[in-house]
């Protein structure tokens, strides 16, 4: 599976955003609302679907050719905080989708570091 079809997510310090690409939403079925799920002692995270009423639920935001933004200032602090990652570096993980669940799982163990350029062509 070559890296646009796989289920992605990046995070950005300097941005303040979490970019949810869109192959990843496209396993969601094009979610209008998601929330985080987090396992602290694993460092995992995971894009749950949910409806807007739902505790947690942040609005997708219109995606662009290769990613959607959500603005979670509180969850990005939180995942810096958990991984102790470089802020300024912009960190890339790619997911396993759980159907029935309706949720894509992150290992942020596994990470990828993105250079400032090709985190720039991803967000255009």
């Amino acid at each position: 599976m070559d890296k646009v079809s796989k289920l992605g997510i990046s995070f950005s310090w300097r941005s303040l955003g979490i970019h949810i690409y869109r192959s990843t939403l496209l396993a969601l079925e094009n979610p209008s609302y998601v929330r985080f799920l987090v396992n602290y002692d694993k460092k995992q995270l995971a894009v749950q679907v949910c409806d807007k009423k739902e505790t947690g639920s942040i609005k997708v935001s219109k995606a662009t050719d290769k990613t959607s933004v959500v603005s979670s200032v509180v969850m990005l602090k939180l995942i810096w905080k958990l991984c102790d990652w470089d802020k300024k570096d912009t960190v890339r993980a790619y997911g396993k989708l759980y159907p029935k669940n309706h949720i894509v799982e992150f290992d942020l163990n596994n990470i990828e570091i993105i250079s400032e350029n090709e985190f720039a062509v991803e967000s255009i």
